[in-house]
């Protein structure tokens, strides 16, 4: 119910990527992070501004892979505050 307090992600695309969250799924507003991510398999992170209160995560890519017309993530961990529950 309501989401937890998120602070962040560990993405691991191959594309620079706006992250949005939303509450209700339907509303998303500005992005609450961006980042650009060099070709590799090493761990990345991304921190939001400030920790986001949401249900929903939402990546938006930008660019293909390599020149191809499609993105790609092997694995996505969302950073969780648990004292802000």
């Amino acid at each position: 119910k309501g989401g937890q307090a998120a602070h962040g992600t560990r993405p691991h695309p191959e594309t620079e990527e706006p992250f949005y969250t939303s509450s209700d799924g339907r509303e998303w507003g500005q992005p609450a992070a961006q980042g650009s991510f060099p070709k590799g398999n090493s761990e990345q992170t991304v921190s939001f501004d400030k920790p986001q209160k949401a249900r929903f995560l939402r990546l938006v890519a930008l660019s293909g892979f390599d020149g191809q017309p499609w993105a790609a993530v092997a694995e996505l961990d969302v950073v969780i505050d648990q004292q802000a529950k």
